[in-house]
């Protein structure tokens, strides 16, 4: 899973008028890049079709919690809720480091 793709989805749907009040709204403590939520889960719907099934992708979590738009971090927290089922115990230090 490429997240550069990803970000070329994201920035062609983006609304950069959106991003001051959106950054305001999380106390300026996140940049974004302006994708309201319906349209990101569209987004979403699209991107996870190819992966999916696969096990999870931990390098692609990691990826995007490295970004610096939280609007991938959105992203990374419901491809683990769509793929919850899978979680290991073994997981859970993974998920430590996110929070």
């Amino acid at each position: 899973m490429d997240t550069k793709i990803l970000l070329k989805l994201l920035e062609d749907q983006a609304d950069p008028a959106k991003v001051p009040a959106m950054e305001a709204y999380m106390k300026n403590k996140f940049s974004l890049l302006g994708v309201q939520k319906p349209i990101l889960k569209k987004i979403e719907r699209e991107f996870f079709k190819s992966f999916i099934k696969n096990p999870i992708d931990w390098t692609f979590v990691e990826e995007c919690w490295q970004q610096p738009y939280r609007e991938f971090q959105y992203i990374a927290m419901d491809y683990l809720d769509k793929k919850k089922k899978e979680l290991r115990p073994e997981d859970f230090p993974k998920l430590k480091e996110l929070a």
